[in-house]
């Protein structure tokens, strides 16, 4: 199954503000051991967010359509200021 790009960005866009984004968004139960969760649906859209880590973090970002996988990205981070929240 395909997802046409601009769809996939605008999904994307709206997910990430609804998830990892939004300071006051709820976490999901982890679906690994000690991971942070986030997930997101809209129509036959689902996105799901798992990370590990605080100032240094790993995690993986995958977007399905009507169930299947059709994008997903593993990305790496850390904070550079000393006196910045992992919270925000």
């Amino acid at each position: 199954m395909k997802i046409d790009p601009k769809e996939l960005a605008n999904f994307l866009n709206e997910a990430n503000k609804s998830t990892y984004a939004n300071k006051d968004a709820a976490k999901v139960a982890s679906t690994r051991l000690k991971s942070d969760d986030y997930h997101f649906e809209k129509g036959n859209l689902i996105y799901h967010d798992t990370y590990f880590g605080g100032r240094d973090f790993i995690g993986e970002e995958v977007v399905y359509k009507n169930g299947e996988p059709v994008w997903a990205m593993n990305y790496y981070g850390f904070i550079l200021k000393p006196e910045a929240s992992t919270k925000e």
